[in-house]
């Protein structure tokens, strides 16, 4: 349910909101082995993140959101380097 409202706050553009929902949802997700929603759900927190950095919005990643998205595969590192080029994760 949190991805699907994250898929919805993405289309709208409240982008805060979704990346809260995406937060959610791989919260849940990772301890299932639903691997297909998982995925999906950071593919969109890494999109929410990419389009709030394009836009230069002000916005703090929650340090429980980074930690799930670092946590959960290992290629997220990379995503999370664009979006923030001068923090190491």
């Amino acid at each position: 349910m949190s991805k699907a409202l994250g898929d919805l706050s993405l289309l709208m553009g409240i982008l805060h909101n979704a990346v809260t929902h995406y937060s959610q949802s791989i919260e849940i997700l990772r301890l299932t082995t639903d691997y297909v929603w998982h995925a999906s759900a950071l593919e969109g927190i890494g999109m929410a993140l990419i389009i709030i950095k394009n836009l230069k919005l002000e916005f703090t990643v929650d340090l429980r959101a980074t930690k799930l998205i670092s946590r959960s595969l290992p290629y997220c590192r990379r995503y999370y380097s664009l979006v923030y080029p001068r923090q190491r994760v």
